[in-house]
This record gives structure tokens, C-alpha cells and sequence, in this order.
């Protein structure tokens, strides 16, 4: 199916690379090449598969030019790249948005790509995740939403309503529960999808408060966590959440999750879009579908978190900057987004002629395009240490779920910065 299509999410980008995670090799006929090193932290494996397909058409068109991709999770992603930083051997392209990388943006890590003709193509809104204070230090590629993805068999077996308020949601668990299912998948192998998990509402209850700086007032200890009500009563409804029957939370893995949920094992998966080449991959005719993970019984309030999701910056010492801005110009043009959204089965941020996009693509495609989400990229989240501390706190609150112990810990942390 072909048609023309504007906006949402996905995607992602590595391909196993050289130091030990394979990728494209350079052999002595070709050693006079130019190898550009990237870093990344999406592990998808449809992902890694449309950024391979994209590297591999760079390359042809380019022989002069190789693309090697290190790919971490994003536990480990942070400390590595710091690592190679601090000994010299900073990548050419680094993965991730300007706004979440500020300490390598503050510290000069990061090319400013102002004066490039890249930037000509997004708009100043597309951009915003990728400037601070005026200047713009990297290229977005696709938006994304973070939703709860549900099994419409399932549903429909159980004669479950599909949620359109707190109380309905509470009332699906309750009934997969009572028949001895367990509600939903969970990858907290990842300390990342912890937080994803909890984003899902407590960015519907801070755009409702109107309160752009959150994040920021308390990270800066001017504000803190225990006189917040949204992250009071954003913890109060993950703990609600938490509660109910679950499985292997902290042993599960993203790429697992992802095929437990194709397979039926649970009726609701919490996470980002960009998983959905894996779940489609893992049953390319399952009947899913996806809905905001409520906040209130106030359908209103009831928002789809949705913002810029992969993007790319330069290393500032880099030795191949020109060779690098060329690459995510290839990447970011038609043929490259084409390459991208056929094999990754993700939907470009730029408007392209797309094809073959499964049917659950073009459902979170709808919703995004109906506007009922919050655009997070108004808010700047915490910083890297910041959110490291903030996770270590959730990981403990997973196993612990007390609402205002983890809040007096957090204040502890944050206040003493």
C-alpha cells in the first residue's frame, strides 16, 4: 500500500558494528577508504536492519566512504561513549537528541550544524529537540509515541472495552487478572523502559499543569519531588499499575518483550513505537492496536506522549565532519527515507511516498495525525547524571513500589546536588 504520509515516529539505526559487534569491515583493497564511526543505542532488529540497508546504499554510491556502527542498550550507552571520549576516540556520529545529550552539548562535543544546508529541510519545530540556545546540533529523523499496545483477540475474548478512561483501564487489568492472565509485558531488564513506562502518564499529568519546566526546577533542587502532586500522583498510578499479576519484569529484555507479546502471552504492552517492525516481524498477522494509557476518568486529559524520537548529531572532533553531514543528508533525503521506512517498517518525520507499512503503523500514524497527544519536546527532561540517579530510584521502586519513601530518596539526591 503507497500514500502520502506526514509525521510520527519511529526508527532506529545499527547495524552490529566493528569493536566486537560486527558490522562493515574494511578490507586491504578498500583501506584507503574513509570509515565514519557511529554510536548508538536502538536494538530493534528491524532497525538495525533498515540502517544497514541505508549504510549499504550510502556506501555503493560513495566507495570512498564506510559506516561502522557500535551498538549499546542504553544502560551502557552513556558510560561508553564518555569513555571513548575522555581517551581520544570520539565517534564520528553520535545517536540521540541535543536536549537529553546537554553535558556533551555544553562541553563542546557537539558540531553546530547551523550553517548547513541539512537544517533547510525541517522546520523550526521539528528542530526544537535539537537546539539549545539557538543553535541546532544535530538532524531529527521520525517521531514516536509511547502508548499501550493491546491484543484485539484478547480483547475480544475476554469482552474487554478498549480504555478511554482510568477506571476502564483498572477494569481490563482486573478482568485479564481474574482469569488468571498476566495484563502486560514488561522489559525492566532495561532501566530505560521503567521510565517509558512511567512517562506514559506522567507527561499527560505536567502538560495538563502547564508546567514546562518540571524536570528541570527539580533536577536544579528549586523544586522538590515531594511537593510535586504529578510526580505524586504519577508514582501512586505506576504502583496502581505495578500491582497487578506480572511476570518476569526485571528479567525480560526489550527484543523479548516484544515476542512474548506478539505471541499473545500478555494483552497490553506498555512501550515506544519503535517496537512495532518487532512485533509485526514476530506475527506479521496479528490483530494489535494501541490506546493512551489513562490518567483520569476525564477522557481530555487522557494523552499520547509523542516527540522527535531518533536523531543524529556530529562529533565536534570528529575528523570527518564534512563525509558525516553528507551521510545524514543521504539519510534524511527521499531515497534514504524510503530505504528506512520499507525495510524498518517506520514512518519518516519528513513527508515521503511510503509503501508496505503494516497496519499497526498506520493506526499510531492516525492517532498522532488526530493531535490528541502532548509534544514533550517542550520539556527538557533531566540531565544524563540526572536521569541515571532517577532511574537507579525506579528500578528500586519496581521491587518496592512505596510512593513516599521513593520521593524522600529522590529529594535526598537531587536536593544535595
Amino acid at each position: 500500500m503507497k500514500r502520502k504520509i506526514s509525521a510520527v515516529l519511529v526508527i532506529a539505526m545499527t547495524v552490529l558494528a566493528a569493536a566486537g559487534c560486527g558490522g562493515n569491515k574494511e578490507t586491504e583493497e578498500d583501506s584507503s577508504a574513509t570509515t565514519l564511526e557511529a554510536i548508538s543505542f536502538m536494538g530493534e532488529d528491524t532497525k538495525r536492519d533498515g540502517f544497514a540497508q541505508v549504510a549499504e546504499a550510502y556506501e555503493k554510491a560513495h566507495p570512498g566512504v564506510k559506516i561502522n556502527v557500535q551498538h549499546l542498550d542504553y544502560g551502557t550507552f552513556t558510560t561508553t561513549l564518555q569513555t571513548r571520549i575522555g581517551a581520544d576516540d570520539a565517534p564520528d556520529l553520535i545517536f540521540g537528541t541535543a536536549i537529553l545529550n546537554q553535558e556533551l552539548v555544553k562541553s563542546g562535543q557537539i558540531e553546530v550544524l547551523n550553517d548547513y544546508d541539512i537544517l533547510k529541510q525541517f522546520t523550526e519545530e521539528q528542530r526544537a529537540c535539537m537546539t539549545i540556545e539557538g543553535n541546532t546540533y544535530g538532524v531529527p529523523l521520525d517521531q514516536m509515541v509511547i502508548c499501550a499496545f493491546y491484543n484485539k483477540d484478547m480483547f475480544d475474548k475476554y469482552n474487554v472495552k478498549v480504555p478511554e478512561t482510568l477506571s476502564e483501564f483498572y477494569k481490563a487489568c482486573e478482568t485479564f487478572e481474574d482469569a488468571g492472565i498476566v495484563p502486560f509485558i514488561r522489559p525492566y531488564k532495561d532501566a530505560a523502559y521503567i521510565q517509558y513506562d512511567l512517562d506514559t502518564q506522567v507527561y499527560a499529568l505536567i502538560d495538563k499543569a502547564g508546567k514546562t519546566d518540571f524536570f528541570t526546577d527539580l533536577e536544579s533542587g528549586k523544586a522538590k519531588f515531594t511537593d510535586s502532586p504529578e510526580m505524586r500522583e504519577g508514582l501512586e498510578l505506576f504502583a496502581k499499575r505495578l500491582s497487578y499479576l506480572s511476570g518476569d519484569d526485571l528479567g525480560t529484555d526489550p527484543a523479548v518483550s516484544s515476542q512474548l507479546f506478539a505471541e499473545g502471552k500478555s494483552p497490553m504492552y506498555i512501550n515506544g513505537s519503535w517496537v512495532v517492525g518487532d512485533i509485526v516481524a514476530n506475527n506479521p498477522d496479528g490483530n494489535f492496536g494501541i490506546f493512551s494509557v489513562p490518567v483520569s476518568d476525564n477522557p481530555e486529559d487522557n494523552k499520547m506522549y509523542a516527540a522527535v524520537d531518533d536523531a543524529w548529531m556530529v562529533s565536534s572532533k570528529s575528523d570527518h565532519k564534512k563525509e558525516a553531514v553528507d551521510f545524514l543528508e543521504f539519510m534524511t533525503s527521499d531515497e534514504g527515507m524510503q530505504i528506512w521506512s520499507k525495510t524498518a517498517k517506520a514512518i519518516p518525520l519528513k513527508s515521503i511516498e511510503t509503501e508496505g507499512l503494516p497496519a499497526l503503523l498506520e493506526e499510531v500514524s492516525g492517532y498522532v495525525e488526530k493531535g490528541h497527544t502532548v509534544n514533550v519536546d517542550k520539556y527538557v527532561f533531566f540531565s544524563g547524571e540526572a536521569t541515571d540517579k532517577f532511574n537507579k530510584n525506579m528500578q528500586l521502586f519496581v521491587n518496592d513500589p512505596d510512593v513516599e519513601a521513593t520521593l524522600k530518596q529522590l529529594d535526598k539526591e537531587f536536593q544535595n546536588n
